[in-house]
């Protein structure tokens, strides 16, 4: 295997755990900022204008690429008019499904 060959290889890996990487969480949100920006007839442009990113930071939050800090997230909101929980409230309503019946988990876990 040659050196070029080894580099493809090699690059092909990394891409590959790249995108295993990517949270479902982190997609689903992007997938809503998507959602609401088209339902307001938003330009990717306007819309990374407005939060002061490049349309290409924009791109990748809507892909579920990148993550978002929480004050990016709430920029966001404000411009496309919907609450932060916008976001998140399928999540929520997917979690609650999937333990019904089941008892809530103590504060503490995971601390």
């Amino acid at each position: 295997m040659g050196f070029a060959q080894a580099q493809r290889v090699f690059q092909n890996d990394l891409n590959c755990r790249k995108a295993a990487m990517v949270d479902s969480i982190d997609r689903h949100v992007g997938r809503k900022i998507k959602r609401r920006r088209r339902l307001l007839g938003m330009p990717l442009n306007a819309l990374a204008a407005e939060v002061g990113v490049s349309f290409q930071q924009v791109s990748k939050y809507e892909q579920g690429l990148t993550r978002i800090s929480v004050a990016t997230l709430f920029r966001i909101s404000q411009v496309l008019d919907v609450s932060v929980t916008y976001f998140f409230d399928e999540l929520a309503l997917r979690g609650r499904a999937r333990t019904e019946g089941e008892p809530a988990p103590s504060p503490d876990v995971g601390r």
